[in-house]
């Protein structure tokens, strides 16, 4: 075969790959549009149920978009979560007098990370897509956007939970009573996520300045809430206490109390944790509907004549 006919061929194979992928493009903007009919607009009332299907709906299909760019889609899910985990072992738990280290410290660093990175997944993106949707002067209610992030980060967010659940029963950690409160400490954890989410697209458009502060403010808090060390080995009673004023510092440890250690999490501690998830939501919500309130009623935002 000669090399013109060589590059004929490879010509033909990369117009033929061209063909396929805008066929698989054309096909799931299809499956879209079966899967979202025109009632569904967001001019038009859907009641709840309607919100929650056409969420969902959207949801799934923006994440089969995403996941059809790469070449092990949903794979990179698990794959991701794994290298930095991995990462993070080389070094804390190999490396920097790792050889001395008490316990088992993968476990104990699979559960702080993974439980760690649904926060930062929802935060951060909710926060760079509120720069975007006011600079494109998107119409999509705030809520509805954020739900869409909560829910398909939170679906990868499950995805990795059980397969910490199932690495931890593998290596001896045994189900026990303390497992019951996994759904409390779990809807904790949504209450801040929402909670920060909500204020986020709220504040964000209003203030950009503020999307690189709290993607700041985020990393932060990962080296300051015991993801990568316990905060039980300080020798400082009092530094230990400081570090426990961070609920995140606390909900990582009940995640650990319950998952590694077999115990029941500190009722006075997970109190203090639930409650101020709680807060956080209500204050969410209420600038949600303050925000909603201004949008129906524009005439509040213009100023009285002088």
């Amino acid at each position: 075969m000669t090399n013109d006919e060589q590059q004929l061929d490879e010509q033909e194979l990369k117009a033929k790959r061209r063909a396929k992928r805008e066929a698989r493009r054309r096909r799931m903007q299809q499956e879209m549009a079966e899967a979202i009919p025109i009632s569904t607009s967001l001019e038009q009332p859907l009641g709840i149920k309607g919100n929650i299907q056409k969420l969902f709906s959207e949801t799934w299909q923006d994440m089969r978009k995403e996941a059809s760019l790469y070449r092990l889609g949903f794979f990179w899910w698990i794959l991701e979560p794994i290298l930095l985990i991995l990462g993070f072992y080389i070094i804390f738990g190999i490396g920097l007098r790792g050889a001395g280290r008490e316990g088992d410290f993968l476990p104990f660093l699979m559960t702080g990370i993974l439980i760690w990175q649904w926060i930062p997944s929802i935060i951060n993106n909710v926060a760079n897509r509120s720069v975007r949707r006011h600079q494109k002067k998107e119409v999509e209610p705030t809520w509805y956007f954020v739900m869409k992030s909560f829910t398909s980060n939170t679906l990868e967010f499950i995805l990795s939970f059980v397969l910490l659940l199932t690495f931890l029963l593998m290596r001896g950690y045994h189900w026990h009573l303390g497992h019951l409160f996994l759904p409390l400490l779990l809807l904790t954890q949504a209450c801040y996520i929402l909670g920060v989410s909500f204020i986020t697209a709220i504040l964000v458009p209003r203030l950009p300045d503020l999307q690189p502060l709290i993607s700041s403010a985020v990393r932060f808090l990962f080296f300051m809430s015991g993801i990568i060390y316990d905060i039980e080995h300080f020798d400082n009673p009092q530094l230990q206490q400081i570090f426990y004023l961070n609920p995140l510092a606390l909900l990582i440890k009940a995640y650990r109390e319950v998952l590694i250690d077999g115990k029941i999490p500190h009722h006075v501690r997970l109190g203090f944790v639930v409650f101020g998830g709680v807060i956080l939501l209500a204050i969410g919500l209420w600038l949600l509907r303050k925000e909603r309130g201004v949008a129906e009623n524009p005439q509040v935002n213009q100023a009285s004549p002088a």
